[in-house]
């Protein structure tokens, strides 16, 4: 279990950037883990947990809802699972339609907080808003009460990091959300380092904690 060590690098990583190791949110990947090795990470002290696919999280959550666990959705989210899913989760990182945050705002009985999927590397086989679609997008994100727009998120590898940074002051900049947006969650377990030089807050790490997937 490589908690601590991840964590260490995190605070390194922080450092070198001159910036504060405790404004980074790590979000332990657990897709594909088993409850055993779940428990083990909050033991260590790990709240942050992340989960790709709705049956899984569905599966895992009951069995875990003593733990105080913050659960942060990071697939892609059907809305006919948005009844069940809604209710379990803290944090969407995978907001990528004006579809689905109206469908989240009718279902949820609570704000949401949701980060805009960016697909910044214009790849069309990955999800995620192009650039203008983000800014057409946000804007009309405030007429819906239980969408809570924080930030934005990237799968894609370190060199969109800076790019992300970019839009996110751009977006800022321009006030098109009614409060600032702080969040960027960005970079994964081969390069979560960069992604906090770039300015993340929120990493996603699963393999260089948890071991292989099974």
């Amino acid at each position: 279990m490589g908690i601590k060590e991840i964590k260490e690098r995190i605070g390194a990583a922080a450092q070198k950037s001159g910036r504060n190791p405790q404004a980074i949110c790590l979000v332990a990947v657990s897709k594909g883990q088993n409850i055993e090795k779940i428990q083990q990470a909050v033991a260590l002290g790990q709240i942050d947990f992340g989960e790709n696919y709705a049956q899984e999280l569905l599966e895992k959550a009951p069995l875990l809802n003593q733990s105080n666990i913050h659960w942060h959705f990071l697939g892609h989210l059907q809305k006919n699972k948005l009844g069940k899913v809604l209710p379990l989760i803290e944090w969407l990182h995978s907001l990528d339609s004006f579809e689905l945050a109206q469908a989240i705002d009718k279902k949820a009985t609570k704000p949401l907080k949701c980060l805009l999927e960016m697909n910044l590397s214009s790849e069309t086989t990955k999800s995620g808003l192009s650039v203008e679609q983000a800014l057409e997008i946000i804007p009309k994100l405030k007429e819906l009460s239980n969408i809570d727009l924080r930030g934005l998120m990237t799968m894609a590898p370190h060199p969109y990091f800076k790019k992300l940074f970019e839009l996110l002051k751009t977006i800022n900049q321009r006030y098109l959300y009614p409060k600032p947006l702080t969040e960027l969650s960005m970079g994964m377990s081969d390069d979560f380092e960069g992604a906090i030089e770039e300015g993340a807050t929120i990493v996603r790490v699963g393999t260089a904690i948890f071991g292989e997937r099974k």
